[in-house]
């Protein structure tokens, strides 16, 4: 019995010593305050925030997640201060344009959709793929938008007419993450953990790299040369574009799902053990972590001296780094530099871009239309999706039918209900409840997505 009591000891000793042998040497105490992510639709969870984008020089945050919901967030406060619902399944991201005027979105519906950030009412399908979208980025002139998702293409669009320019081959079936340059160079990864980098506007393949044997999550460039990605194969990597090799920066016991730049070399990436790690690319090493969070870190992004996190455990807090981590360049705005300024994509002189606009697709308008913004309401025919190619989502209800009209809505009159068509006329509306959350007004079978509405104040 007492060999039996000492084994038992010497195991349990040797397995705390292995579990703190893998904890970061550094808890970094940074100022956080948590935000909720509050249950707003009956019989629902919680969201995960799968998605966060920092409208620049103001206060609020979009944050997207498996509700099907877009929530605008005061990031300071935590208030609500809308809600666009027009998307039938889990949206799995978001990005404010360079202009910060304009929000894009999109998911495993397959939509890409674009908001007037002032006027939430006004919103376009500005495309449809034939894919769950995994990732949408915006390069840093505003002239074009790249999608992965559920197969092997890199969709590369023209913002400014909305068409597809190229529709590029990926090496895995399973892409997950966009990264672009201020030179116009985009990388992509997926499953298969290889980096395949282009250039945007020709769409010629640049080079592949091999950084990783997992699933690659998230990547990111910090400088026009260095691509820094995380996967499920528990590692962090430092790639050049130039040489095309890697160099491992981190390897720890978690899967790693997020990574955000700092700045000054410094880098934060989010894991699956809730933890977040501060790295230094110069240095080779972790320098320390955050604690906070009791879920996986499945978001970051950072403005200034805030770094934003979102988790599986249905919350986002938001960290004030600390004055030594803090970039020490001028400014992170791409608009200060004469190089990053945004370009007009007729003109090579720098613009100062008004809200796009856009107009219903009745009119047979493809994309940006300097008019004025007409909301549309359309369907995508559920026939169409290839469920083997959506990831699994069993927390999510089917809400297809399910629509919200702002009591303020006044929707064209050109897009008014006929036999055949694809408008729609409002239904009786209930009032939305911040604090119970809101009944889904009247459905119609032949009307999938919803329309914007606000939260009540």
């Amino acid at each position: 019995m007492p060999s039996r009591f000492l084994l038992a000891l010497t195991l349990i000793i040797a397995s705390f010593c292995s579990i703190n042998a893998n904890e970061p040497s550094a808890r970094l105490g940074w100022a956080n305050h948590k935000i909720q992510i509050t249950i707003q639709r009956q019989n629902s969870d919680a969201a995960i925030p799968t998605g966060i984008s920092i409208r620049k020089s103001t206060d609020e945050m979009a944050v997207v997640g498996d509700d099907h919901l877009v929530r605008i967030k005061n990031r300071k406060t935590g208030e609500l201060v809308r809600i666009f619902e027009t998307h039938s399944d889990w949206v799995k991201v978001a990005k404010f344009h360079p202009d910060s005027k304009t929000l894009f979105t999109a998911g495993a519906d397959r939509k890409i959709v674009v908001w007037n950030a002032d006027n939430h009412h006004d919103y376009h399908r500005f495309a449809t793929e034939n894919r769950s979208i995994s990732d949408l980025e915006i390069d840093q002139t505003g002239r074009f938008l790249a999608t992965v998702g559920f197969d092997s293409t890199l969709n590369i669009y023209e913002i400014e007419s909305g068409k597809k320019i190229h529709s590029l081959d990926c090496p895995s079936q399973d892409m997950r993450a966009i990264a672009i340059n201020a030179q116009q160079k985009i990388a992509v990864g997926g499953r298969n953990g290889i980096i395949r980098v282009f250039d945007i506007v020709t769409g010629k393949k640049i080079t592949d790299m091999h950084p990783h044997q997992k699933r690659i999550r998230d990547l990111i460039f910090t400088d026009d040369s260095t691509i820094v990605s995380c996967s499920d194969d528990l590692t962090v990597q430092v790639s050049d574009l130039v040489s095309s090799s890697s160099k491992q920066l981190l390897k720890v016991s978690a899967k790693l799902h997020s990574i955000a730049d700092l700045g000054g070399g410094q880098l934060a990436v989010g894991a699956s053990d809730n933890m977040i790690r501060i790295a230094s690319i110069t240095q080779m090493r972790e320098i320390g972590f955050l604690k906070g969070h009791t879920g996986t870190v499945c978001a970051l992004e950072v403005d200034g001296k805030t770094l934003i996190s979102g988790s599986f455990d249905t919350q986002i807090r938001i960290w004030t780094i600390d004055d030594s981590f803090v970039k020490k360049t001028p400014s992170s705005d791409p608009t200060a530099s004469s190089d990053l300024a945004i370009k007009s994509p007729i003109s090579d002189s720098p613009v100062t871009l008004s809200t796009p606009s856009f107009q219903s697709q009745n009119s047979g308008a493809s994309g940006f239309q300097p008019t004025s913004f007409s909301a549309t309401a359309s369907s995508i025919d559920s026939s169409q999706r290839s469920p083997a190619k959506q990831p699994p989502s069993p927390r999510i209800a089917d809400r297809s039918t399910s629509r919200v009209v702002s009591p303020s809505y006044q929707p064209n009159s050109n897009l008014l209900a006929k036999p055949g068509s694809t408008g729609f006329k409002p239904a009786s509306r209930q009032p939305f409840n911040s604090n119970t959350g809101f009944s889904p007004t009247q459905s119609s079978s032949n009307f999938s997505p919803s329309v914007g509405f606000a939260a009540a104040k």
